[in-house]
């Protein structure tokens, strides 16, 4: 599992927008009524942003620093999370290992992952995964030092 949430991290850290250099005019306005004194107005600001999603992310993520509106500040990172969450998506699921995966590489071409875990008391395997596949392929008992080999085609480990 822990495996599985460091992966979509790894996934979702790469994939998000970088704020703009500039802020649309249209987004502008409508972070802007984020702040507005009417319920219904800022609601439906709230949805068009939503609906604006990563034209907007960036846009949000800034003003929530340095907007004059302390309410524009506190409702711009909320609406940013919400678009962050919608946008996460588990490409592939690892499941194997019994305690927290402490080491991860990826192969030099791409296709496989090792990952390792050897807490003290845990399961002490070093796993090496079909990326496409996410299924085990391999297992040993090892220590975590799992770096890739010359070719790409075996692990080194010591103990």
């Amino acid at each position: 599992m822990r495996l599985a949430a460091l992966c979509l991290f790894a996934l979702t850290a790469t994939a998000v927008a970088e704020p703009p250099a500039k802020i649309s005019p249209a987004i502008q306005k409508l972070i802007d009524q984020l702040g507005s004194e009417d319920f219904g107005t800022r609601k439906a600001a709230e949805t068009k942003l939503t609906e604006a999603g990563e034209d907007a992310l960036g846009a949000l993520r800034e003003i929530a620093r340095t907007h004059p509106d302390v309410d524009v500040r506190l409702r711009a990172p909320v609406i940013a999370a919400a678009l962050e969450k919608a946008s996460a998506v588990e490409v592939s699921k690892f499941e194997g290992h019994t305690d927290g995966v402490l080491v991860l590489a990826v192969s030099p071409d791409g296709r496989r992952l090792a990952s390792a875990s050897a807490q003290s008391g845990s399961e002490q395997v070093v796993r090496v995964w079909r990326w496409r596949q996410a299924r085990s392929s391999s297992s040993s008992r090892a220590t975590p030092e799992a770096p890739w080999a010359a070719p790409g085609r075996r692990t080194a480990r010591a103990s």
